[in-house]
């Protein structure tokens, strides 16, 4: 089983049946250490992996969204789909504080995160920033997640670290379908749904 954790700190087990996502209520219980604020800025601690209310427990991205500025519009969408099914996913636009590294930021979303979702188009494949948190996050044994937004080949510096995992086409078939099959994927990896 996969838990997801609601906005009054509960944990739901879920299943999965056929095409759809069915909570079980069921199976419910407490978690008294945790309490998840639902807005303000305790909320958006959430995205960055910040302590949440003065405790020392950091909740930090369950997914970093490695992607192509070229393709921003496009992510933001999906990424904002992602966030609204309760995904906590850290994205660089906007969650950088200007008096930061960037490139330590990136570095602190990776290790933070479970799953790096691997946005791939012909521009993102060429990127040799992209290349960089492909080899960090292999190396910091993070779980790959690659979501095609069009046919593009994957160049020889990132093959091995992508050898044998499923690429979900999202320029192909019912788009519905193909973010269900995201959030499924994301719960075999271990992620964790804010609902």
């Amino acid at each position: 089983s996969t838990f997801i954790v609601g906005p009054s700190g509960s944990f739901s087990s879920i299943c999965f049946q056929m095409n759809a996502l069915e909570p079980l209520d069921s199976l419910r219980r407490q978690d008294e250490n945790l309490s998840l604020p639902e807005s303000g800025a305790a909320a958006g601690a959430l995205d960055m992996g910040k302590p949440l209310d003065g405790t020392n427990r950091v909740l930090g991205p369950d997914v970093m969204v490695s992607y192509s500025s070229h393709d921003r519009a496009q992510v933001m969408q999906f990424v904002q789909r992602l966030r609204a099914a309760g995904v906590a996913a850290w994205i660089d636009q906007g969650g950088i504080d200007g008096a930061q590294k960037w490139g330590e930021e990136i570095v602190n979303a990776i290790d933070a995160c479970k799953t790096v979702i691997l946005m791939i188009s012909a521009t993102s494949m060429q990127s040799e920033n992209i290349n960089k948190e492909v080899m960090l996050a292999w190396e910091n044994g993070k779980h790959f997640l690659p979501l095609c937004l069009e046919d593009a080949k994957i160049p020889k510096s990132m093959q091995y670290q992508l050898a044998g995992i499923q690429q979900i086409k999202l320029y192909e078939g019912d788009p519905e379908a193909k973010f269900v099959s995201v959030l499924r994927a994301l719960v075999r990896l271990g992620c964790v749904f804010l609902l």
